[in-house]
């Protein structure tokens, strides 16, 4: 079958190539993939700065397929079912985190398209109790960015949490910064802002306010100035050190910051003085849980969430290089490969 292969820990060493079709052992469904997501891990296993747990690998953790086959211990799917999978695969199960629901946590987790083969693919095979059920209003194509959300939601609402009394603002207007903005309007939030630098002007920042959402550039200090303190959550999805101190800037005393953002860098600097002086609470969230994809689920067959306005760029595998090229040089949002 046709996939998208990570050969090498170096950079570029990728390549759409044959692979073999996996087996559908007994706890597991083989899943036909309709759509998968570029992620910017995905962008950073490219570059070779994410190191992938084993090589070659076929990438891909953010995708949306049919049930074409279950093992024998499988019940309950039929053929043509349409689901989306957590990717956090071989958990131990029996560890503190494990046993207590937390299975994104496990230290000795494994992840779809980094550590064990992933979506990029025509098949892809997985445990059956990571599946969920796609509803029938959501498209394959939003359904293969129901990973972000579901990250955004185990965030937003599952770690973190946002009132309807709330003004919330949101740092970095990539894929899970658009997404969380529109959660916490989808919860009641009573503002909602969204802050990029002025390379998101004409895309990110552009979609952001046709999604009805105010923005505001990193740049524009006096503007910034006006709303300083202002926020009752601010989530961090830009991951850079100057997104970090701007989060803190804008949050109220009191306030509660969730980041979100992974920083590729071991430090970021941090204006720690001022958290500390203004009480804030930091919520630092990493995955997805259970709850958080049911949730994401129910939040996007609602149309409280849209996700199709983020999508960029829908290419056939074989033109992955000008949709991650696209997505690297900021001219895009979200990516879809068709295997």
């Amino acid at each position: 079958m046709r996939a998208l292969i990570k050969k090498e820990n170096k950079p570029e060493c990728m390549e759409v190539g044959q692979v073999e079709k996996p087996s559908c052992p007994d706890d597991h469904v083989l899943i036909r993939v309709l759509a998968g997501g570029v992620c910017g891990t995905d962008l950073h296993i490219r570059t070779g700065e994410w190191v992938c747990g084993k090589f070659p690998v076929v990438m891909g953790h953010e995708f949306c397929g049919e049930i074409a086959e279950w093992g024998r211990k499988v019940q309950g799917f039929k053929r043509e079912d349409r689901v989306v999978v957590e990717p956090h695969v071989s958990y131990c199960g029996a560890c503190e985190f494990c046993l207590t629901g937390r299975r994104h946590l496990c230290p000795s987790k494994k992840g779809l398209g980094i550590d064990i083969n992933g979506g990029f693919a025509e098949f892809v095979a997985v445990e059956a109790r990571l599946v969920h059920r796609l509803p029938a209003r959501v498209s394959p194509e939003e359904g293969a960015l129901m990973e972000p959300t579901a990250i955004v939601c185990h965030g937003v609402l599952v770690k973190g949490s946002v009132r309807s009394c709330d003004r919330v603002a949101v740092v970095g207007p990539g894929p899970i910064g658009i997404i969380s903005a529109q959660v916490a309007r989808a919860v009641g939030a009573r503002e909602v802002i969204v802050v990029g630098v002025q390379q998101d002007r004409e895309i990110r920042l552009k979609l952001c306010e046709d999604l009805q959402f105010k923005t505001y550039l990193a740049e524009d200090r006096e503007a910034l100035l006006g709303i300083k303190s202002r926020y009752d959550v601010v989530v961090e999805a830009s991951g850079v050190s100057k997104g970090i101190g701007l989060a803190v800037d804008l949050l109220k005393r009191d306030g509660q910051m969730i980041a979100i953002g992974i920083p590729m860098e071991d430090h970021s600097k941090v204006p720690w003085a001022e958290a500390v002086r203004k009480s804030a609470t930091l919520q630092c969230t990493y995955s997805s849980s259970f709850t958080a994809w049911e949730m994401a689920l129910s939040l996007v067959e609602s149309g409280k969430v849209r996700l199709n306005p983020l999508i960029t760029h829908d290419v056939d595998l074989k033109d992955w290089e000008k949709a991650f090229d696209a997505l690297a040089a900021g001219r895009g949002v979200k990516a879809v490969l068709r295997p």
